[in-house]
């Protein structure tokens, strides 16, 4: 993953002029959007992986999907929700709110 290095740069997040490399060759964003989209997707989506979009990209990215294949952001929005649920049991768990009126989660089984 390449950054940026002007004074500028305050985020992590790839913008669609920032390059990756990818298949040991450096290829921007703009360009692997444009080919292959559901490649980008799956890379950026994929487990421990360090690529991430800053939030108008995504969109863009989202978008192109919706019209491509768009099986892949419905099962990201289940992995999502998982994981927001998962969250949210833990927090409950730690601060012991579990089976009080203040949590959603009665009892545990």
């Amino acid at each position: 993953m390449s950054r940026r290095l002007d004074a500028f740069c305050i985020t992590s997040r790839l913008r669609l002029q920032d390059s990756i490399k990818l298949d040991n060759a450096y290829i921007t964003i703009h360009k692997l959007m444009d080919a292959d989209p559901v490649k980008l997707w799956n890379l950026i989506h994929s487990k421990g992986s360090n690529i991430r979009l800053v939030s108008t990209d995504h969109y863009k990215l989202k978008q192109l999907i919706s019209k491509v294949a768009p099986e892949l952001i419905a099962v990201n929005d289940v992995k999502r929700e998982l994981r927001k649920s998962k969250m949210k049991l833990s927090k409950a768990i730690s601060c012991g709110t579990i089976g009080t009126d203040k949590s959603s989660y009665k009892r545990l089984n």
